[in-house]
């Protein structure tokens, strides 16, 4: 009985392993069908077995099965042969489109044997422009035709002298196959899209602030966008087929090393490495630069250049560097290096499949296609959104300290203001005070009163007296009056509404700002009549000091310098200047919150 059983598993799994050992169609409507567990693959590393070679029995022997359907041979400049077998079990006849999703081949073929015939669909390689090609599409494609009933046996046959060999295979009806080249053209074209205006963002934002986190953003940025163009195949649509390195390897290693130049430039900057001193880890990201460059220009002059230098070492010595960078910045407890560990993490990921799969570690997902240009996007959206937030901060940081430096500097001067005022009172005033009794010459008994007069008109318009006590209303009565004394100009005072009484130090200001651009109007104005108005509202007090003179010239550095004063008063009391250009027109308008 349990012989039986054990039979039966046995009879059953075999019988499984046989329903499946071929790609099964039953629907004329299908859309796609995987590939997945019915790949076998051989190398042929003499490089001279046709497709006729391949078909003998002792070679069809050599073929070994694998799960993937995205085998991945490494840097092997081989042939490398792929073969699987598809049957149409449905009733009507059906068209397959088979697709890799690959761009560099230097040679790639796909042929279709059945009992009768071997057919060879495509001879593709990668200097076949796109409108010479059977199928227009970015990646090769070829098109079978199944018979109700028959089966088929395909095999593909790849070649690459550089960068490593993946043979992903795609089976799809030709119209799923259209839709789905449709959906990954508008994904493909959205983000390409996005990382150019990103590009132009940060070259815009450069030549604003001069700052060259945007400009290392900036290549960063472009390259990757030129690398997303090259590795989905959209450069050949774009390319003068004419000039062969803009289309193959070319373009592809000029993007990947616009990136790493870019990224340890970024980075160098992003992390404000050169503020702190550790001379070896620039020299470092110099030397990986100067490195990168190099291999750059070799490639240039030589494609099979990378045939004896692989270009894994080269991004290997360009992570080592980076994980320096970050790690340091790690260690000073950098936000920006925290802030980029965390948008870096999905492109992270995506290398490290890559990496994996290129270790022949782990099959690579197919969705992976989709997801590393995804990722990449995300990372750099998310920098430039970063490095603006840091800009602003920086900016908000640089105006706050403005805004100390301009109140330490008013208080500074009403410090100074006091301590001279009280300096000319006790010892000038005293000085002249004794003069006066110890004096018996009329004229010279007038001269010391006269100078007594003028030191307290001085004192007091360097401070009020009791000028807390009376408060602003009071104090600007006061200094008309003894303005009008000076002057034949006919001042008028006008306060209107219900007086609120702001701070101290709110209220001086004001009183200095309006002292100063009355003493303006008396010393460079042509005016008959002048005119200032408190108007006290329920939220704020509106201040106006109006004239009807002509304009003065503002030639004297003085008065640019007292009307900065004003502005810095105006600023100092959060007020709201509402023509910043009526002093030329006699006319200065503010209001002054009270909160």
């Amino acid at each position: 009985m349990n012989n039986r059983v054990l039979f039966c598993i046995i009879l059953l799994l075999f019988g499984h392993k046989k329903a499946q050992a071929q790609i099964i169609i039953d629907s004329p409507n299908f859309n796609s069908v995987s590939a997945k567990n019915q790949l076998s693959v051989f190398t042929d590393s003499s490089k001279l077995m046709t497709i006729n070679d391949i078909l003998k029995t002792e070679n069809q022997k050599r073929f070994r099965k694998i799960a993937s359907e995205s085998p991945n041979f490494g840097f092997d400049p081989n042939h490398h042969w792929l073969q699987f077998s598809i049957e149409n079990r449905s009733s009507s006849a059906i068209k397959l489109n088979l697709r890799t999703m690959a761009a560099f081949f230097d040679k790639l073929e796909i042929y279709s044997v059945s009992k009768d015939s071997i057919e060879q669909n495509l001879d593709f390689n990668w200097r076949t422009i796109p409108s010479k090609r059977k199928i227009i599409s970015r990646f090769p494609v070829a098109q079978i035709e199944l018979l109700p009933s028959q089966q088929k046996t395909i095999y593909f046959k790849a070649k690459k002298d550089v960068l490593k060999v993946v043979v992903s295979v795609e089976i799809s009806s030709p119209k799923f196959f259209l839709q789905n080249e449709k959906r990954e053209d508008i994904l493909y074209g959205i983000l390409i899209v996005f990382m150019l205006l990103s590009s132009f963002t940060s070259f815009v934002i450069y030549l604003i602030f001069k700052k060259k986190v945007f400009l290392f953003h900036l290549i960063q940025t472009f390259f990757a966008a030129l690398n997303m163009l090259s590795a989905t195949g959209y450069s050949y649509f774009v390319a003068d087929r004419q000039i062969p390195y803009l289309i193959d390897q070319g373009s592809y290693n000029l993007s990947l090393f616009g990136i790493v130049i870019g990224v340890l430039l970024f980075t160098y900057s992003f992390f404000n490495c050169p503020r702190y001193e550790k001379k070896w880890l620039k020299n470092c990201q110099m030397a990986a630069i100067a490195f990168a460059f190099s291999y750059f220009l070799l490639s240039v002059y030589d494609l099979n250049f990378i045939k004896y230098f692989r270009l894994d070492f080269t991004i290997n010595i360009f992570i080592l560097v980076l994980f320096l960078v970050i790690y340091d910045g790690l260690k000073r407890k950098d936000r920006n290096a925290i802030f980029y560990i965390i948008v870096s993490t999905p492109i992270v990921i995506s290398i490290l499949i890559s990496a994996l799969h290129s270790s022949k570690l782990i099959e690579r997902p197919f969705y992976y296609y989709y997801y590393a240009p995804i990722a990449f996007f995300i990372e750099q959206i998310a920098l430039l959104v970063g490095i603006l937030h840091s800009l602003f901060k920086s900016q908000q940081e640089k105006i706050f300290i403005q805004a100390n430096i301009k109140t330490q500097l008013i208080e500074t001067q009403e410090a100074e203001r006091s301590r001279i005022a009280s300096d000319l009172h006790d010892d000038l005033g005293g000085t002249l005070a004794l003069l006066k009794t110890i004096t018996t010459d009329e004229k010279s008994i007038e001269i010391v009163n006269k100078a007594i007069f003028d030191l307290r008109n001085i004192s007091r318009d360097l401070v009020p007296p009791d000028f807390e006590q009376q408060g602003l209303v009071p104090a600007l009565e006061l200094f008309i009056r003894r303005l009008q004394k000076t002057t034949n100009i006919a001042f008028s005072y006008i306060v209107f509404g219900e007086i609120h009484h702001l701070l101290p130090d709110q209220e001086l200001n004001i009183y200095r700002i309006v002292t100063e651009l009355a003493n303006n109007v008396v010393k460079h104005s042509s005016a008959g009549t002048a005119t200032i108005q408190l108007i006290f509202h329920d939220k704020y007090l509106f201040v106006s000091v109006e004239d009807d003179g002509e304009v003065f010239a503002k030639s004297n550095q003085n008065q640019g310098m007292g009307l900065r004063n004003i502005d810095a008063r105006i600023n100092y009391l959060n007020a709201r200047k509402l023509n910043s250009n009526a002093i030329h027109n006699y006319a200065v308008y503010f209001e002054v919150p009270y909160e």
